[in-house]
């Protein structure tokens, strides 16, 4: 009976230690996907000097080291962004073949390969023609939970040129912000935005962190269509911190993609932090707001519109440097089903006399939004976009 024992041990040793498959077990072969798709192959049929290659309808795209994947206890795994690969809707075959050196100066060997055939579907279909009913849906008590992300790159003449590729980041700017629903009052509600903690500076070289002290909320009046009354109040001493997420108008109707509407626009200098809020907005204007699409964005059904200011600054100070040639746009997926944004990019082109800077703020929220008073939202929930 013990040397029965003892074999079935050795047995079962010998199969855990044998090298699996290397084969996609998941997405399945014919599934439906969309937005950030996570392909998982055997942990153990990759080895530690080996690296996988991706090909895309046959096509190369590139190469991912071993340590570039991620992994969970049984499986590596590649994360693919359809969306923000810019894949289209469709079907698409997915290959990852295996290649594997022995050393550095040892050329690498085809190990093998495989793939799965699966259809993007990051269009919302069955649109009907009458158009879908956008409206916010606010309620009193109402907490919405954003990450608001500021970044500004510094891009040189000469890499415009093409001579170089090197660029560095003058400011970076990272903060949480909650949207409470204070009331409903009779010309619509009063929206409160509290900056929340951690809050990180990183201007040039130097990286603040703001404090609970340095704070402050402000009150809004936004009627139901999410006008936001330019007349606020800050909650503290002027010059203390406060911000804000500029919401889209969005009369309550149906929509069909390519309508086009009037909105408002506001567009602050996030590196000013010991002004009033009044006086680091650098554009309060009028927009143009269209509709481009339904999509899935961050597992909501959403409408995605880009909003263009009727006038820009012809030169823009932020952060103490002077701009010129000044462009500004933003992006926002509003999810119907919630009637809440959820995502919002708002992109600045400018230009100066010997670098050219690129600016991107970002709003996005949490999960769907919750009552005042409930569990706090994860700080890296599925809000925040950069």
């Amino acid at each position: 009976m013990r040397r029965v024992t003892i074999a079935l041990l050795l047995m079962s040793t010998v199969w855990a230690c044998a090298q699996a498959p290397f084969t996609i077990v998941r997405p399945k072969n014919g599934a439906s996907v969309r937005e950030k798709v996570e392909f998982r192959v055997p942990k153990n049929s990759v080895s530690e000097n080996s690296y996988l290659i991706l090909k895309i309808d046959d096509q190369f795209q590139y190469a991912i080291a071993r340590q570039a994947l991620g992994e969970d206890t049984e499986h590596l795994i590649w994360a693919w962004d359809t969306k923000k690969e810019k894949i289209a809707d469709g079907p698409h075959k997915i290959e990852l073949e295996l290649w594997e050196t022995a050393g550095a100066t040892t050329q690498a060997r085809l190990v093998d390969r495989t793939s799965v055939s699966v259809t993007i579907s990051n269009m919302i279909q069955g649109v009907p023609a009458t158009g879908i009913p956008l409206a916010y849906k606010w309620r009193p008590s109402q907490i919405l939970d954003y990450h608001q992300n500021y970044m500004i790159k510094s891009i040189t003449e000469a890499r415009r040129t093409g001579t170089t590729i090197a660029d560095e980041t003058d400011l970076d700017i990272r903060t949480k912000i909650q949207g409470v629903v204070v009331d409903r009052r009779p010309e619509g509600f009063m929206f409160s935005w509290i900056p929340m903690l951690p809050i990180r500076l990183a201007i040039g070289d130097s990286v603040n962190y703001l404090n609970e002290d340095q704070l402050a909320a402000t009150y809004w009046r936004v009627d139901g269509t999410g006008y936001n009354d330019i007349g606020f109040e800050v909650l503290g001493q002027e010059w203390y911190y406060a911000t804000f997420v500029d919401l889209p108008r969005i009369p309550k109707r149906n929509y069909s993609v390519g309508d086009s509407w009037a909105t408002g626009f506001i567009a602050v200098d996030p590196t000013n932090t010991q002004t009033s809020l009044a006086d680091r907005i650098v554009l309060a204007t009028t927009g143009t707001a269209k509709l481009t699409s339904f999509e899935w964005e961050r597992g909501y059904k959403c409408a995605r519109i880009e909003i263009t200011p009727l006038m820009t600054p012809p030169n823009l100070s932020i952060g103490g440097t002077a701009f010129q040639r000044v462009k500004i746009s933003r992006l926002v997926w509003f999810a119907y089903d919630i009637g809440a944004v959820i995502k919002q990019e708002t992109r600045v082109e400018m230009e100066r006399a010997s670098r050219e800077g690129v600016g991107a703020g970002a709003e996005g929220s949490g999960p769907a939004p919750r009552r005042f008073g409930g569990a706090p939202a994860s700080l890296g929930g599925r809000g925040g976009a950069e």
